[in-house]
Order: C-alpha cells, then structure tokens, then sequence
C-alpha cells in the first residue's frame, strides 16, 4: 500500500473478517460483502455500468487498540456486542490465570464502541484485546465526489 501510495496510485487494502468471523457462514458473507464493495467501487467511478448505493450516515472518529496488561486466559463478557455505543469503563473482557484468578479487567477506554475482539483464549501481555472506535461524531450528508 505505501508504495502504491507512494507512486500515485489508488488501492484498496481489505481484511476478509478477520480471526472473529472464520466460521463457514460468516467467511461466505464476509465474501459477499466484500464482492458487493468492489462492484459499488466501480460503480461510484463509472468503471462498471450501475448505480452505487450510499450509507446515509457515517462515523468519525480513530481506532483504539486495548491491549493486555497481563498474560493468561482471555474471556470476553457475556454481553459483549459489537458496533453498539459503549460507555468508558464498562468491562468487555477478563483475563485470568491457569488457577482461576482475575487478573485484569479490560475496559471500555473511552465512550466509543467496540469492532474487534480476541477469540483466542491464551494471551499474553501486549497482545490486542480489543479494537476500538473513538467516535467524534457523524456525517448524515455525504459528499459525492464526482470522479
């Protein structure tokens, strides 16, 4: 990406999923949302024939990576939700050690909300826990660039 950039050049760098959706239902949809992006790429470009379709509302906002403080087994909280609006301080994982001993509260660190979560049950300190948005606002009206 950083030499395409480098160069001019426009590109589209994707993770299918992710390690949170590689169950066989959820890579296939992945997949088709994925497909359907490209397509209403080109289309926004006039590259391909159609019409593309725009959100009708966007968040702003930077990506916090929660990371481990301790190492041991990594479980996330029953109620944990991705995408839903999240106060600062809730709790969204706990790590404990191999004797059943909490170790670490993973917390909400600011208001925001939660897109990524580990699903591996070892982890160590330093390991991302979980990916988090910092929303600073919303875009209702999105400009159409005209390409």
């Amino acid at each position: 990406m950083a030499e395409l950039h480098s160069q001019g050049k426009p590109a589209i760098s994707i993770e299918l999923g992710g390690i949170c959706h590689t169950m066989p239902h959820d890579f296939r949809s992945d997949g088709q949302i994925l497909s359907n992006s490209f397509w209403n790429i080109l289309y926004h470009y006039k590259m391909a024939e159609g019409n593309a379709e725009y959100e009708n509302e966007w968040f702003t906002g930077s990506q916090v990576s929660v990371l481990a403080e301790q190492s041991g087994l990594w479980v996330a909280e029953e109620d944990f939700e991705f995408l839903k609006p999240t106060k600062k301080g809730k709790v969204l994982a706990r790590i404990y050690s191999i004797y059943g001993e909490e170790l670490e509260q993973i917390k909400a660190p600011c208001d925001g909300m939660p897109f990524g979560l580990r699903t591996t049950p070892v982890t160590h300190a330093g390991d991302w826990g979980v990916f988090y948005a910092k929303l600073d606002g919303k875009i209702t009206k999105l400009a159409r660039a005209s390409h």
